[in-house]
């Protein structure tokens, strides 16, 4: 880098520190946007201006695990590219497909089995099973229901697919409306 940023926006602890030590005159925003995982603890820098949570649950990570005063920390949802994930076929009454995006591996074989015993055909994408996907909103519009948590879940809803949140830490459920908002806050 031969000029200096006006501003680093930073994701995961050793790079945003990297570039924070490495730039000390810049402001820093870091984003938070996992619960547990140690790549996501904030870093305590002094160009460090604010800290950026994508859930409510994210800034209490950010306030009382990391120990990041409160004023200092924001909350900003998840947003959706609308123009990208865009409203799909019908669904009909009863989902005859599902698709499962695995960030991990804890649940894959319990919602599995039930797609099984309600004769609902599944596939399984994402990390956790080394299926990545480069466009999944073309994917999804090929399925009535998905499980799925977190941004991609937001993603699925856009794209006006039945979504059952879960993930390897639990089943949250299907999402409604009426569920919505309490749910998005949250992540």
């Amino acid at each position: 880098i031969t000029q200096a940023p006006d501003i680093i926006h930073g994701h995961h602890t050793i790079e945003t520190a990297t570039a924070a030590l490495r730039i000390p005159a810049t402001p820093v925003i870091f984003v938070c946007h996992d619960f547990t995982a140690w790549h996501d603890t904030a870093p305590h820098l002094p160009n460090i201006t604010r800290y950026i949570a994508i859930s409510e649950g994210f800034r209490a990570r950010l306030t009382h695990q990391d120990g990041i005063a409160p004023a200092l920390c924001d909350v900003i949802l998840n947003g959706i590219d609308t123009q990208r994930f865009t409203a799909g076929p019908p669904l009909p009454d009863s989902p005859r497909n599902a698709l499962i995006f695995a960030k991990n591996t804890h649940h894959i074989a319990a919602i599995q089995q039930a797609c099984d015993q309600m004769n609902i055909a599944h596939d399984t994408v994402g990390a956790a099973v080394n299926r990545l996907v480069d466009t999944p909103e073309t994917l999804i519009q090929s399925y009535d229901l998905v499980f799925t948590s977190a941004m991609s879940a937001l993603e699925c809803m856009a794209a006006g697919r039945a979504v059952i949140a879960c993930d390897g830490r639990g089943l949250a459920g299907f999402v409604s409306l009426d569920r919505y908002e309490a749910w998005q806050r949250e992540n």
